[in-house]
């Protein structure tokens, strides 16, 4: 996927990680404490979701504490499938509050799959 789309398809998605880069200011920014690797295709403003995988856990953290893994895959966010989904319909998760419940749906490596439900904890900068 050419570098541009991929920027794109992060910036798209990285609220699943409770990662916000556009955090509006009178509202903390929240996150869930993991990296991710997005891959996606299409027209650059809107694209196709194909996978999000996790890159990173950061110790102490809800993704931690919920049992996430390097190298486990994001399939469900709140009840919408992930391959497949455009990258605007995953904008109501774009910015996420401390306290903001999320709901995920993983896949482990062997294909084993689970959910989690982790609360937001307020970015340390």
């Amino acid at each position: 996927m050419p570098r541009l789309h991929r920027a794109v398809a992060l910036l798209a998605v990285l609220a699943v990680a409770g990662i916000s880069l556009a955090a509006q200011a009178d509202t903390p920014r929240g996150v869930f404490g993991i990296g991710l690797n997005v891959d996606g295709e299409g027209f650059f403003l809107n694209p196709t979701l194909k996978s999000i995988t996790i890159t990173e856990v950061r110790k102490g953290m809800p993704a931690e504490a919920a049992g996430i893994a390097v190298g486990d895959q994001i399939v469900e966010v709140e009840g919408k499938t992930i391959a497949g989904a455009k990258a605007k319909d995953l904008q109501p998760y774009l910015r996420r509050a401390p306290g903001d419940v999320t709901h995920m749906r993983l896949k482990r490596a062997n294909g084993e799959l689970y959910s989690v439900t982790m609360t937001a904890v307020a970015a340390k900068d």
